[in-house]
């Protein structure tokens, strides 16, 4: 069995154009206010920063974690 185990985040984004944008991605447990994202004021269970590739106005990014990180944070 693996030690790592594989997370995948897509959707619109946020740019106009097709390119390569630095972006923070989080996970909470609660949604946060559109101001709280703005001025990053919100708790997160994780949060990294990655270079999410834009083409025709969406994103995938694919999120490797190490699989005892993981679990720990959703099954603690």
């Amino acid at each position: 069995m693996s030690s790592q185990s594989r997370l995948e985040i897509q959707g619109r984004s946020p740019f106009n154009q097709s390119g390569v944008y630095e972006a923070q991605i989080a996970i909470t447990e609660n949604k946060p206010s559109d101001d709280a994202v703005r001025t990053k004021l919100f708790s997160s269970l994780w949060k990294g920063t990655f270079h999410l590739r834009v083409k025709d106005g969406s994103f995938l990014k694919p999120l490797v974690l190490l699989k005892t990180l993981f679990l720990n944070l959703f099954w603690g």
